[in-house]
């Protein structure tokens, strides 16, 4: 087949292989044999290989909205069956999780590169928000002078920073959202979250264990409460000298 031909099948979206869209179809009718891209790249145009490529992209594009798809009945099924309460234990994880991601501030989606420039451009298909890699915030139409005088860049003035600088102060943010929300959730919903292993591992890895100490006594400070103690530090200290014993701790208030 010459190299027309080739370039002329090969910009047909019907010469993905069905089974495997990284190969084309045999532009002969019936014929199950099929061609690698590098084959493919040999004999077509570099046009017509760039709109093969791109034919490619929408494929996998189309496959991985269908999964999505997929993953949401799933998840949406699942939740319906769970009880009240584990439905809102599942929900406050889901968020917990979500928030140990880095989003764009504008269409959400998730990114985790950086290379250096803290003035950030969106690289999700028409979004494009331009934002502040430290603070996260939406900047309009250019986010170089917010990151010059934004809160948490460690170099004013400047645009570049190590990525292991970066790292750090993205994982103080993270650090900071947890501090605050993990206080306004419901005891009981904190209580299972404690005991919850994916919760715990992020709690953990945020340098938070205090946290899951401090609900591994909940029961015990709800008793100290009732027999009128009212110092939520002293009696946390207590049970830690204690090791969770009500009646030694009592004896340390």
């Amino acid at each position: 087949m010459g190299a027309e031909c080739v370039s002329r099948h090969a910009s047909r979206l019907e010469a993905l292989s069905d089974q495997d869209s990284s190969h084309v179809k045999c532009f002969a009718a019936h014929c199950g044999h099929t061609f690698a891209l590098q084959e493919i790249a040999a004999h077509a145009s570099p046009p017509a290989f760039a709109v093969l490529q791109r034919h490619m992209d929408d494929r996998k594009e189309v496959a991985l909205q269908a999964e999505f798809r997929q993953w949401t009945e799933d998840f949406v099924a699942n939740f319906a069956a769970k009880s009240e309460q584990e439905r809102r234990v599942l929900a406050v994880r889901q968020r917990i999780e979500e928030m140990m991601d880095l989003r764009c501030p504008k269409c959400q989606g998730v990114f985790g590169a950086f290379q250096g420039c803290a003035a950030l451009t969106c690289a999700y298909a028409g979004c494009k928000a331009h934002f502040c890699a430290f603070c996260l915030a939406d900047c309009g139409g250019d986010a170089h002078p917010h990151v010059r005088q934004c809160r948490l860049n460690p170099r004013p003035n400047e645009y570049f920073v190590h990525e292991a600088v970066w790292r750090r102060i993205m994982d103080g943010q993270r650090r900071e959202k947890l501090e605050r929300f993990w206080p306004s959730l419901e005891p009981a919903v904190r209580a299972s979250l404690a005991a919850d292993a994916s919760v715990r591992q992020i709690l953990s890895d945020a340098g938070l264990d205090r946290l899951l100490q401090e609900e591994a006594f909940a029961d015990q400070l709800a008793q100290l409460r009732g027999m009128g103690f009212a110092d939520d530090q002293a009696m946390r200290r207590a049970l830690g000298e204690a090791g969770g014993d009500v009646a030694r701790a009592v004896e340390l208030l």
